[in-house]
């Protein structure tokens, strides 16, 4: 899953202006109620980009293009982290 998301994090990130080859990290969050995966590229893409991290995470979000078989929501979290929780297909399939 995190190869599938990176591929569509990388699009979104291209799309936003972001240089070439910023890597998105993953990992899974310690408090299960902010989903399955996060990451805090938005956060870490701020100085570069200069605009603040919500800002950022608010733009990669509205270019993200997954399927919904895999994805069941990405939000916002605190200063600009990126929330991901899979479907419950993906569970199942």
């Amino acid at each position: 899953m995190e190869g599938y998301l990176e591929k569509v994090f990388e699009t979104a990130l291209v799309d936003i202006g972001a240089p070439a080859g910023t890597s998105v990290k993953f990992e899974v969050p310690q408090n299960a109620e902010h989903g399955d995966l996060s990451t805090n590229v938005a956060m870490a893409l701020a100085k570069i980009l200069q605009q603040p991290p919500r800002k950022i995470a608010s733009e990669i979000i509205g270019r993200l293009k997954f399927d919904n078989a895999h994805v069941r929501s990405v939000e916002i979290a605190g200063p600009g982290f990126i929330n991901i929780s899979f479907s419950r297909e993906y569970f199942i399939g």
